[in-house]
């Protein structure tokens, strides 16, 4: 009964750091800029890896959100929002592990700074499923926050109240 329990607890922390690396790799290399490694977040996704995002309606009257990517995809997306980004930060505050899923559901706080605003803080959840050796991501589901999403939008465009 105990070895059963070990394998479950070894398990569990495998997908739970498994899923916030993966997350975590989407942050700056170096604190306050705007660079990431993308290196780093393919090493986690598995070759068949997709990327989704949610709420249903959030998804459908938002096209840049629309559809299934894999992990050059969210790159290459993630690309082009950071050149419009100072900086952001990453902070993980909830994590919860369904093991026999292989599913771990992240809550993090998503500190973006557009520059001349600012930071907006997204709060973001996020749904990571592992593959069967708990160390590779096949798919994730991002629920972003709307409302933090329209204030960012409006700053990107030059719109909004500026900060100090």
């Amino acid at each position: 009964m105990a070895s059963n329990m070990d394998n479950h607890d070894r398990l569990y922390n495998q997908l739970a750091t498994t899923a916030t690396n993966f997350i975590l790799a989407t942050s700056p290399t170096t604190p306050g800029t705007n660079h990431h490694d993308g290196t780093a977040f393919l090493s986690l996704c598995s070759p068949n890896f997709t990327h989704t995002w949610g709420h249903s309606h959030f998804v459908t009257t938002n096209p840049g959100v629309q559809g299934e990517i894999d992990g050059q995809g969210f790159l290459d997306r993630m690309n082009k929002l950071s050149s419009r980004m100072e900086t952001w930060t990453i902070k993980p505050t909830e994590t919860l592990v369904d093991v026999k899923k292989r599913q771990v559901v992240i809550r993090a706080d998503f500190a973006i700074v557009i520059p001349g605003y600012e930071p907006v803080v997204n709060d973001i959840v996020w749904f990571v499923t592992v593959d069967e050796s708990g160390e590779m991501v096949v798919g994730s589901r991002e629920f972003i926050d709307p409302v933090a999403a329209g204030v960012l939008r409006e700053q990107m465009m030059g719109g909004g109240h500026k900060g100090a």
